[in-house]
């Protein structure tokens, strides 16, 4: 899927309505901005689309250290662990998350944007 990255950089810094999620990515916006705690978007956007590392419950979350997560979590947080999962496993890639490698690997490639970014740039080395 390509991603247009100025739509993308607008929505980030725009007031993050579920309207211009779906816009931008939808089913998957439909699903961040109706399930996930919307000050947790940006960091989620972020993280998948450019490889940006969250904070630390997320990033606990994202590597299935759910113990280490619950720790981090607020109470909004602790609750929205269904809803982490079903986004996770319906619409994040499956490399970017699951353990401390992949979120290593995928901070490194730069995300969804960056992977795209190497393959559509001539001469740049996987």
């Amino acid at each position: 899927m390509l991603i247009d990255i100025k739509a993308v950089d607008r929505l980030l810094v725009s007031n993050h309505s579920q309207a211009a999620y779906i816009t931008v990515f939808g089913d998957w916006g439909q699903h961040l901005g109706g399930c996930i705690p919307s000050y947790m978007h940006n960091s989620l956007v972020y993280y998948i689309l450019r490889g940006i590392q969250p904070g630390d419950f997320l990033t606990s979350f994202l590597r299935g250290d759910l113990f280490d997560a619950m720790g981090y979590a607020d109470d909004i947080n602790c609750n929205s662990f269904y809803n982490y999962c079903k986004f996770l496993h319906n619409y994040a890639p499956t490399n970017c998350f699951g353990s401390e490698e992949i979120i290593y690997s995928w901070i490194k490639s730069g995300g969804v944007l960056g992977q795209q970014e190497s393959v559509n740039t001539p001469g740049v080395a996987e």
